[in-house]
């Protein structure tokens, strides 16, 4: 029996399936750097986009603050101006009713 084994193309054999290993190994350490590039560049695009809307954001936020700010400055000037309408529908008040009251001294009485 062992004269029917070809050792020549065993060898042959055993040659291209280590040529195979070693192109499969090339390719598989080309992909991996391939993969690692394309990782690294949507790692930074990511951290770029994060970056936009962390300021984008804050740029809101700083506008919210500043219509909140306006409306509570908006808010106290209504209460002052209620206050000071409050207080001189009050001194009208007075007015009317001492003008009535003097209206009614002149009045003869029946």
């Amino acid at each position: 029996m062992s004269d029917n084994i070809d050792f020549k193309l065993i060898g042959t054999q055993l040659q291209r399936l280590q040529q195979d290993v070693r192109e499969l190994r090339y390719t598989v350490d080309l992909d991996r750097k391939e993969v690692r590039l394309q990782y690294d560049l949507l790692r930074q695009d990511m951290h770029t986009n994060l970056a936009a809307l962390e300021t984008n954001m804050g740029a809101r936020m700083d506008a919210f603050d500043s219509r909140f700010t306006y409306l509570g400055e908006a808010i106290g000037q209504v209460r002052q101006e209620t206050s000071e309408l409050r207080q001189g529908m009050s001194e009208l008040r007075k007015a009317v009713a001492e003008i009535k009251a003097l209206i009614l001294a002149g009045q003869p009485t029946s």
